[in-house]
């Protein structure tokens, strides 16, 4: 099982299950680490977010019936999209933490996509990758990845860099008293450092990272991910993810 409850928060997402969707979503893809998700948490999981929207691996055994609203193709696996209005205005517990795990391993994906493309182009004679103001941006997206990952195991409290109790990078200090995706501040957190580093990597690829192909796609299912499963620090019942078009 790898839903734990907790006293004041109820049910969470077990720090192990998000640290594996997370290297699914790094070295293969969404849809990988989506199923991954499903077959941690299993098939009665709640997949919905509150707009009454759904993203799952499109072959997937346990995707909603019907036909999906809207597609988007990768060589690990096609998404699906599917809406439902029966399924608005629900909680979805431990999933939305999981798509959290699973932003944070594509747009890691893309960092490191971006680092490679920046590499391997010239201006003026000069390497990308070795311009100051491209390594600080770099940096800044790595650092914003960092504390994201950091808020996500450890929580708002003392996930942070410099705090006590911090792990080393690459390393997870969580254990059974530490407390895994700490509830709306720590989530609103999260997703916020995510939404910066992404924005960063992809000024960064320049219309490369716009096209819908290559990182432009990956960047897509990010942004589709965090519309279906929005985050807020304090609870909104009137809001409504974006509307998913095909």
């Amino acid at each position: 099982m790898t839903v734990r409850p907790t006293r004041q928060q109820g049910p969470v997402l077990d720090t192990a299950l998000g640290l594996r969707c997370r290297a699914r979503a790094k070295a293969e893809g969404p849809a990988p680490a989506l199923a991954e998700l499903r077959a941690g948490l299993g098939p009665d999981a709640r997949a919905w977010g509150p707009g009454g929207h759904a993203v799952l691996p499109l072959a997937a055994a346990e995707a909603p019936g019907g036909a999906p609203v809207a597609t988007l193709e990768f060589a690990s696996g096609d998404l699906g999209v599917w809406r439902d209005a029966r399924h608005r205005d629900g909680t979805t517990g431990p999933w939305a933490t999981g798509v959290l795990w699973i932003r944070l391993g594509l747009t890691e994906q893309l960092l490191r996509t971006a680092a490679d493309y920046l590499a391997g182009r010239r201006v003026g004679g000069e390497v990308l990758a070795d311009i100051a103001s491209v390594r600080t941006t770099l940096g800044e997206a790595a650092a914003d990845l960092l504390e994201a990952r950091l808020l996500l195991e450890h929580g708002p409290d003392d996930g942070v860099p410099g705090t006590a109790g911090s792990a080393p990078p690459g390393e997870s200090a969580a254990g059974p008293d530490r407390r895994p995706a700490s509830g709306p501040e720590g989530a609103s957190r999260a997703s916020e450092a995510l939404v910066r580093a992404q924005r960063a990597v992809l000024r960064l690829l320049g219309a490369a990272g716009y096209l819908d192909a290559g990182p432009g796609r990956l960047a897509r299912a990010v942004d589709l991910l965090a519309d279906v499963h929005p985050v807020a620090a304090e609870p909104a019942p009137c809001h409504h993810a974006t509307e998913v078009s095909p």
